[in-house]
């Protein structure tokens, strides 16, 4: 799914309840206000980086900012709409890393594959704390609870797809929903990391990928052949690309 499927999808779990339109982002169309919605942001991620995320407020990201709090309210009318505008933007980064292209000489099992997006996805948390906090820490919102299992959903959604392009995959019942679990299994380990130490280490990066990888042994075969095409692509050092 492109990341425009992405952001549809939040937008859908978020608005199920008629009132949220008016706890949102008031998106900005002209360019000077985009550079302000952006300075915004950027106030709030330098507050998250110092203190949790109920302790963030719009009068902080106002003065964080320097601009008159009037300002923030123009584009956020609550402290949550500010946190879901980052945490929409940190969903579009996290799927453009994970999804970047991949040597082919990585992908000789679907373990590999598995490997190597929890490296990006971990790698994106660790540069990025403030996403860690507001993803893996205690969810500061309905509607970042919502946004969050909506990137989930169709991550999952789309990561099927990617094993069946690059390995000769067996029938695999309602698959979305299998590989949501996965998501939610690495997300509640690297939460214990993010609460404890404050990043994702070696040691939970690898128990995340343990308890997925068992998980997905339940219903894939530990040994599934990659396709011709990515034994060739190996061959030629070539990358694989995935959105496609």
């Amino acid at each position: 799914m492109k990341t425009s499927g992405v952001i549809s999808a939040i937008s859908r779990a978020v608005d199920r309840n008629p009132a949220n339109s008016a706890r949102r982002a008031r998106r900005p169309s002209r360019e000077r206000g985009q550079v302000r919605f952006q300075l915004l942001l950027q106030a709030t991620e330098a507050l998250l980086l110092e203190r949790n995320p109920d302790a963030v407020g719009l009068y902080q990201i106002a003065e964080r900012a320097g601009v008159p709090p009037a300002s923030v309210y123009h584009f956020f009318p609550t402290k949550n709409a500010a946190l879901l505008a980052l945490a929409e933007q940190y969903h579009t980064d996290i799927r453009a890393l994970v999804n970047a292209p991949i040597p082919a000489v990585r992908l000789l099992s679907w373990q590999d594959l598995l490997i190597i997006r929890h490296e990006r996805a971990v790698e994106y948390y660790n540069a990025h704390l403030a996403a860690a906090k507001i993803f893996l820490g205690v969810h500061p919102s309905w509607e970042i609870h919502q946004a969050d299992k909506a990137y989930n959903y169709s991550a999952s959604e789309s990561l099927f797809t990617y094993f069946d392009r690059f390995f000769l995959m067996p029938y695999v019942q309602d698959p979305r929903a299998k590989f949501e679990v996965t998501y939610s299994i690495a997300d509640a380990i690297w939460s214990i990391a993010v609460e404890r130490l404050g990043v994702i280490t070696p040691q939970y990066f690898e128990e995340a990928v343990t308890a997925c990888a068992a998980y997905c042994r339940s219903f894939l075969p530990d040994r599934v052949p990659p396709r011709e095409s990515v034994v060739e692509a190996a061959a030629r050092s070539e990358l694989l690309t995935l959105n496609q």
